[in-house]
């Protein structure tokens, strides 16, 4: 079952959130920031300091780039009365696919809490874009009750507070 843009509210799902991109079946999200891909070896762990701020001339993307944009948002996926398992996963807005553009994200696992990141990838055209710009739609899917959930080497990215505070 996907969650409703109202379920997605009432269960806190979203912190920093701007209600009015709430959608019917989702949520639009917004860039934060904009970073290089990380050259780290798969399989050691990325950390804070390996993020390298990527310089948006004039707020623009250059063509042919591949980048990270973090979420303005927060994300929260812990169980919850109600919602046991929750996973969600971040689609393209469709005037992005449009111009060529192309959003992939890694699907957010049931206790997963953090900001995250996705991989943005430019056509053969720049992409204007500046903080707090929509240019996804993260979608919530329930799950089967599960005791397995995430609590991998990314737990609690780009948060500078005690998850237990959230």
């Amino acid at each position: 079952m996907i969650l409703s843009g109202e379920d997605i509210k009432r269960f806190g799902l979203l912190r920093n959130a701007d209600e009015k991109n709430m959608q019917a079946q989702g949520w639009d999200v917004r860039v934060e920031n904009v970073y290089h891909i990380v050259s780290k070896p798969y399989g050691e762990k990325i950390k804070e300091e390996d993020y390298k701020e990527f310089s948006l001339p004039y707020g623009t993307v250059p063509p042919n780039t591949s980048v990270l944009f973090k979420l303005m948002e927060t994300v929260d996926l812990r169980s919850r009365e109600g919602l046991p398992c929750v996973n969600a996963l971040v689609l393209p807005k469709s005037s992005l696919t449009r111009r060529g553009v192309t959003v992939h994200s890694a699907w957010w696992d049931a206790g997963y809490v953090g900001s995250g990141m996705v991989l943005v990838c430019t056509s053969d055209t720049p992409l204007r874009i500046k903080p707090g710009d929509s240019f996804g739609q993260m979608i919530f899917f329930v799950g089967q009750s599960t005791n397995m959930l995430y609590e991998g080497q990314y737990q609690g990215e780009g948060i500078k507070k005690n998850l237990d505070s959230l």
